[in-house]
């Protein structure tokens, strides 16, 4: 004869099973719910963001708010592969010397003009760069023999 007491245990246990699932499920729906409510607040949060950043860009191109002159200097200034191999050509310049003049390796110009695109240069190379930019072949010739 089965044991009665351990039929009246098992049949307990299979109910509270029973009874515990049930309750979860309303939990389960709730974190569903706040799952969707936090996803959608993130999208309005970066969409909101994004929107302020385009906000203020505007508004300091339109000249609500005075931008630094750093600031500035770096928006004008769009440096790429193809700028530097097009100024050391107009310059008549090897790597080697358009390196020297700029206080950077050969190996660094090389890089630069493989790239391809827009280049991210530190600001003293930067300044350098704009520097070259505006000078003709003599004053890169005379620049260089100065050095040597």
């Amino acid at each position: 004869m089965p044991n009665f007491n351990k039929l009246f245990q098992e049949e307990v246990r299979r109910l509270a099973r029973k009874e515990f699932k049930a309750s979860l499920e309303n939990v389960r729906k709730d974190l569903v719910e706040t799952r969707r409510a936090v996803s959608q607040l993130r999208k309005t949060v970066a969409s909101l963001q994004k929107e302020n950043k385009r906000i203020a860009e505007k508004a300091v191109k339109g000249g609500l708010q005075r931008a630094p002159e750093e600031t500035k200097e770096k928006d004008r200034a769009r440096i790429s592969s193809k700028t530097i191999r097009t100024m050391r050509e107009r310059l008549g310049l090897t790597q080697v010397e358009m390196g020297k003049l700029l206080g950077v390796s050969s190996q660094s110009v090389y890089q630069w003009e493989r790239r391809g695109g827009r280049l991210r240069l530190r600001n003293a190379t930067r300044k350098a760069v704009l520097e070259l930019k505006t000078i003709g072949v003599r004053e890169a010739r005379r620049r260089l023999e100065a050095m040597q």
